[in-house]
């Protein structure tokens, strides 16, 4: 199964570069951390940090250096987590200095450790956060697309032929395709898939997967006049995705890392198994979710996720009986992620 996500969970905003190297400390994680942008195009520093030790403890985190430096404190619960998040004036290529201080008291006078790394971002790295920021503005539109419904061996040859009339126009609401034979529609909340295939030349097929009455339907788009356009369209699209389901989800209990369409998809196909697994019960409910192996392997292209696996266990409330599931979630190279449910 695959639903629409990154591995990164930051709310409206994409986490668009890797994590800090792995640190080696007994007193706390870092679960995630990079920098991210939002549609007015801010740049902010986010470290998501653990507390894995038996006692609260105070943390400074300090990021960057100079004028445009910034630093954060806050208190952690044992086993707990905080986002650290930082403004950032402007983004370089080249080094961001980080500063982690772990503290044993709130009035930070005992040092437990002191640790140092730093996040490298080349111009690349830059330019995939700027085109992020750009695609998030919806709505937003694309010209010099081309639509197929199926694609075969005629699709294939037709991005020999570099030019389309086709435009898209991505919402939150919807994603609106019109050219001089059809118009087409599809509602962004049925969109549960975005990934790329290849299309046997330069601009790969942008391929969505959306919900229909009768199952999963799938259609690509081709950025045939202006090939650059493909990553932005991608963006523009998990953007749309997620706004259409943002504030309609409602946020299961625990620990989960995902965003929410990963946990509508995972919690569906949970309460399917137990509509089969125990029948008589008419109203099965999850009530907590815990995170059994930390997200490991991260591998990021060109601002995609390509690698990365965490797992995690979700409790089911089957009528006075507590039942639970073992659910593990890897990125897909092509885009998505995929899980897998172990029964109970």
């Amino acid at each position: 199964m695959k639903t629409l996500t990154r591995l990164f969970f930051c709310c409206s905003i994409l986490l668009a570069l890797p994590a800090l190297a792995d640190i080696h400390s007994k007193l706390i994680t870092i679960k995630e951390g990079g920098v991210i942008t939002d549609d007015a195009g801010a740049f902010h520093c986010v470290q998501i940090i653990q507390n894995i030790s038996e006692r609260p403890l105070w943390i400074t985190l300090r990021q960057g250096e100079g004028a445009s430096a910034c630093e954060v404190t806050a208190k952690i619960e044992p086993w707990k987590t905080a986002d650290f998040k930082c403004d950032l004036t402007e983004l370089k290529p080249g080094t961001v200095p980080v500063a982690i201080d772990i503290f044993a008291d709130e009035a930070r006078t005992q040092i437990l450790e002191p640790i140092r790394d730093a996040m490298h971002f080349s111009r690349s790295d830059i330019r995939t956060l700027e085109d992020l920021a750009e695609a998030q503005r919806l709505p937003a539109s694309y010209d010099g697309i081309y639509y197929a419904e199926k694609l075969g061996a005629r699709e294939i040859f037709r991005q020999l032929i570099p030019h389309a009339d086709g435009k898209l126009k991505i919402s939150a609401a919807a994603i609106e395709y019109v050219d001089a034979k059809r118009a087409v529609t599809i509602p962004s909340s049925k969109v549960r898939d975005v990934s790329l295939a290849d299309a046997g030349g330069a601009s790969p097929y942008i391929v969505v997967t959306y919900q229909e009455a009768d199952g999963l339907k799938r259609v690509g788009f081709q950025a045939l006049s202006t090939p650059n356009d493909t990553r932005k369209i991608v963006f523009s699209l998990e953007t749309a995705a997620r706004a259409s389901v943002k504030d309609k989800v409602e946020p299961m209990p625990g620990e989960t890392l995902g965003e929410p369409m990963l946990q509508r998809d995972t919690a569906a196909s949970i309460l399917a198994f137990e509509k089969a697994l125990a029948p008589d019960c008419a109203a099965p409910k999850i009530v907590d979710t815990k995170v059994v192996e930390k997200l490991s392997g991260v591998e990021v292209k060109e601002g995609r996720p390509v690698k990365g696996h965490w797992a995690e266990r979700w409790v089911v409330d089957r009528c006075g009986t507590q039942v639970s599931y073992g659910v593990s979630y890897a990125a897909d190279p092509k885009g998505g992620t995929n899980i897998g449910i172990t029964k109970p």
